[in-house]
Parts: C-alpha cells; structure tokens; sequence
C-alpha cells in the first residue's frame, strides 16, 4: 500500500474539500438571502433539470474508461494509443450524449409544458451540460493528479463567490447566480480536459472501437442512472407536490446536505486511485479496510453531529425564512454515510470484481423505497417526510451493496465487518456525551463533540494517525 501517496492524496483533498465546502455553503448564504425562496426555488429546480443531462452525459463512461485503462495495463499494454483511444472514445461519445440531453431539454421547458416556468433560467445554462462532455475526472483519477485539480478547484469556486457576492444583488438575478455558479464547474471540466490531452494525447477512434465504448459502459450506466434516481427523485417530487416555492424550502437544507456528499467521493476516489493499480487479494482488503476506516472517521461525526447544530446552522447559511424546515437538514445529512458505503462496496468491491448487477439491484431497490414511501411519508410529515424517504432509499441501497460486497469477498469479510464496527465508536461515544449534557449553544456542541469525537479517534487509530504523519514527513 502506497502509504505516502494515500496521505498526500487525502491531504490534498481534505484541505480542497474544506474549501469547497465553506465557499459554497457563503455562496449558498447570499442566494438564499438575496433571492428570496420562490426564485431560489426556480434556481434550483433548474439546476435539477441540468443535472440530469449532465448525468445522462456521464452515463457510464466514467466508470467504464479507468477500468478500461486498469486492463490494459494489467496486460501489458500500457502504451499512450492504449489510452488515447479510450480517452477520445468517451469524450466523442459524451459529446454526442450532450446533444441529446440538451433537445431533450429544450422539449421539457417549451412554452405550455409543466416546467416552462424554468425555461428562463435552464436555456441559458445548458452550456453546463455540454462542458461536461470534457469533464475528465475520471482520467485525472487514474493518473493521480488529484492535488493539482484540487487546487484548480478552490480557483474555480473563488472566483465563483466573488463574482456572486458582486452581481447578485436581489430577487432579479437568479439567472445571474446560476451561469455563475455553473460556470466554476465547466471551467473545472475543461481543465481537466485539457490536462488529460496534453498527458495522453488524442487519437481518432473508429466506429467499433466507439461501439465498444458505448457496450462496455452500459452496466454502469445503469448504475449511475439508479443512482441519480435515489439522489434527485425526492427534489421532483416535492415540485410536483409543492411547486416552485417547496423546492425552495426543500431546496435550501438540502443543498447543505448535498455540498457534504462529496467528501465522501474525496475520501474514497483517493484509495480507488490506488486499487485500480491493485491486483492481488489481500492488499485489496487491506486498502478495502483502510478506506472504511478513514471514510468512516471522517464523515460519521458529521452525519451525527447535524443533530445537535441544525436548528442553529440551516437560518444561519439560509436565513429565518428556512427555519421551519431545518429538520430536513439532518435527514439528509445521514446520507453522507450511505452514499460512502454504496461508493465503497458498489465501485470498489462489486464493480471492480465484474460484479456491477449486483451493485444494480441494491440501487433499484433503493428507488423502489424512495418512490414508494415518498408521497405517503410526504403527505404525513411535509417536507421531512420526503426527506425520510429518500434517506430510507439510500440506506436501503448501502446495506445491500454492503451485504453483497461481503458475499463475494469471502474470508475476508469478518475483517471488514469488524473494521466499520470499530470505526463508529468514536460517533457512537460522542453522541451518548451530547446527549447526557445539557441543552447548549450549537458552538459549545461542536467544541465538546469534536473534542471527544478527535480523542476516542486519535485513542483507536493511532497507528493510522503515525502512518499518515510518517509518509508526510517523509515527502
């Protein structure tokens, strides 16, 4: 195990992740002051929409082309064509899923359909569908050149928040805020583009090398459409049921929710880096069992802590015009641990072991619960109650990625059950001492938790802590 590289890659990461995530979150506090609930609500309904053909964009070329590179290599043929071809394969077929997304889109939002009320924001923003025809993150990935995009990154989101906080003044500019905020993404997009093809260099791929491109992603595809389903499906249905102004209201903690998700994706696309390269079972487990490990370390006090700050946090980033519905916030917030769960078993274990079917049922299964539960939770309990929903949707689909993850790795599996257990002590003894103290301040919660929360950790993986300090020194 590259124990060096691992630490300067989750380095690297945690300090781009603390920056995306306090500028976005400054971004988020000026939209939802500045716009007001209902255009706030417009803005994001909207972005749902690019979304979605942002995803249908990705389809399953992201997940397919490092795998498709990882065999090369474990065959030997690890010359630049090897992958230029792969790399210009996905761009081209992306570029076409970019045009289909963006008619599709048009349709949807035509004067006399249901969502014609976006049409003003959505149009002017599709350009985000097509840069992320060039996003190459999975390359960048595979080539470990994490640090340098993670510093692009902050860049990108920098200027960002400047240019908000300059031009988006009041309810008028939500089309404003929105090109803004869609333009870090495809600046980062492009980049990462640019970097690959200068790296790995361009090469015309023919019409069935195109054809095996578009076959071998289809599994993953659908991966990720079900995916998308149990991420976005309850954003939808609120609209249908609320409008424009509820996919504010649910809109606003639920973005604070989302812009957490990717430290999960951080943490875990470091390691994956790594077993992309790996071949052999056991060091598999071992970075299988670290990547638990540090995942879990890092996410569990946030999942767990939301519920003793998000009466103070969601009027602070939002406003008091989102308090009456804060408790959306740690709803949504437990899915930070699902989602890394369902990163780690469905890619990293069932996907990279040709199992992806199997990483498929647990996520339809997901979707059936989401979909099933949302309207009756909904009508129950308001926006909480689609919000309980679409957490039983993704807990659902972690657990049964995890239970078959398990099956196929066989006698390791008591290693990496006893690993996750051991991991969320440190929640688990943190939580039982927030709720013995009294009522305090949401400061006070956090300083006390993250005390204990950082003491029973350092106690437990102080091996972990020495390594990691080790290889930094080391560099």
């Amino acid at each position: 195990m590259q124990r060096r590289r691992i630490a300067l890659g989750l380095i690297a990461g945690v300090i781009s992740e603390a920056a995306n995530k306090l500028i976005p979150l400054a971004t988020l506090h000026l939209a939802a002051t500045r716009l007001g609930v209902k255009p706030f609500g417009v803005s994001q309904f909207s972005q749902w929409l690019t979304d979605l053909g942002v995803y249908f964009v990705a389809f399953g070329f992201a997940a397919w082309a490092p795998l498709a590179w990882r065999s090369a290599d474990q065959n030997g043929a690890k010359d630049q064509m090897d992958r230029a071809r792969v790399f210009s394969s996905v761009t081209l077929m992306r570029l076409l899923h970019a045009l289909v997304a963006c008619l599709v889109l048009s349709f949807v939002v035509q004067d006399g359909s249901t969502w014609s009320e976006y049409r003003w924001i959505l149009l002017p923003t599709l350009f985000i569908v097509v840069t992320s025809a060039f996003d190459c993150l999975w390359a960048i990935t595979y080539l470990r050149a994490i640090p340098l995009f993670s510093g692009i990154s902050i860049a990108a989101k920098v200027i960002s928040l400047i240019a908000i906080v300059s031009m988006v003044q009041g309810p008028g500019d939500a089309l404003k805020y929105t090109v803004i905020l869609q333009s870090a993404n495809a600046a980062l997009s492009m980049a990462s583009f640019v970097y690959v093809w200068r790296v790995v260099g361009w090469a015309w791929p023919s019409i069935a090398q195109l054809a095996v491109a578009f076959r071998g992603s289809l599994p993953f595809a659908v991966s990720a459409f079900l995916l998308v389903a149990i991420e976005r499906l309850d954003m939808a249905l609120v609209e249908s049921a609320l409008g424009a102004a509820g996919a504010g209201a649910y809109g606003g903690p639920m973005k604070i929710a989302i812009s957490m998700m990717p430290i999960a994706g951080m943490v875990t696309t470091v390691f994956f880096a790594e077993m992309l390269n790996v071949f052999e079972n056991e060091s598999m487990l071992r970075h299988l069992q670290a990547v638990i490990r540090v995942a879990v370390v890092l996410l569990a006090p946030v999942a767990v802590g939301m519920w003793f700050v998000y009466l103070d946090v969601v009027p602070l980033i939002l406003g008091p015009e989102f308090a009456a519905y804060a408790k959306v916030l740690p709803i949504l917030s437990s899915c930070i641990v699902a989602q890394m769960f369902m990163i780690i078993f469905g890619s990293q274990v069932l996907a990279l072991r040709g199992r992806v079917a199997l990483y498929n049922w647990a996520l339809l299964a997901g979707v059936v619960v989401v979909a099933g539960s949302a309207s009756i939770l909904g009508a129950r309990f308001g926006l909480e109650g689609f919000a309980l929903a679409s957490a039983a949707g993704r807990w659902v689909a972690a657990l049964l990625a995890g239970v078959f993850g398990l099956m196929i790795i066989g006698d390791g599996r008591r290693r990496i059950i006893l690993e996750t257990m051991r991991s969320f002590i440190p929640a688990a003894v943190m939580t039982g001492v927030l709720l013995l103290l009294p009522q305090q301040s949401w400061i006070a919660s956090i300083v006390i938790g993250g005390t204990v929360y950082g003491a029973i950790a350092g106690i437990l993986f102080r091996g972990t802590i020495a390594s990691a300090l080790s290889a930094r020194a080391g560099s």
